[in-house]
């Protein structure tokens, strides 16, 4: 081996070295623009959405007449026909009581726990403010009271179950305790 051939083998290790480092160099900085550039679009898109909905938020307004708005909402959801003669704020809490063709039924933002429920929402009425017109009736309808933003309300069956009351156990294993008759 001769010092020429010494010499092209350290200008090769030499070159692959920089090449690689340059390569390196090359991938970091775009890595860098690619992230500036995605945050950077990130914040416009949260911006853009808050000033859409900004906008869209004037737009929306409970219903003046929230029986009617109700009967309509019912028909399109597939209550044909269903006549609304009472709605009545839920004490405390964010639904109506609904009277509608002599039965009761409870309107929510939460899912009816037990039996069936209608789910009122753009798919089933046509109404993409649904949810939204009805949150801020409830709103209205007390005001202070904080009404959770949901995609969906309710209507279910007002379900009232009384079961008769048991002795209490005072061991789950054991026959309940005599009473005293005295």
């Amino acid at each position: 081996m001769t010092e020429g051939d010494l010499i092209l083998g350290m200008i090769l290790i030499i070159g692959f070295a920089l090449l690689g480092l340059a390569t390196t160099w090359g991938w970091a900085r775009n890595a860098r623009e690619t992230r500036r550039i995605r945050e950077a679009l990130e914040a416009w898109a949260l911006q853009e959405l808050a000033r859409r909905r900004e906008q869209e938020a004037r737009e929306i307004r409970p219903p003046e007449d929230l029986r009617a708005y109700l009967a309509d909402l019912l028909a399109r959801a597939g209550m044909e026909g269903a006549r609304v003669q009472e709605v009545t704020p839920l004490p405390g809490g964010p639904g109506f009581r609904v009277i509608a063709d002599g039965r009761a039924w409870i309107l929510s933002p939460h899912p009816p726990g037990q039996g069936k429920g209608i789910a009122l929402d753009a798919l089933t009425t046509g109404d993409r403010w649904t949810a939204e017109r009805l949150r801020r009736a409830r709103m209205a309808a007390e005001p202070g009271l904080a009404v959770p933003p949901t995609e969906r309300w309710w209507l279910a069956p007002e379900i009232r179950t009384f079961a008769p009351r048991r002795a209490p156990r005072w061991f789950p294993i054991l026959p309940p305790l005599p009473r005293r008759t005295s």
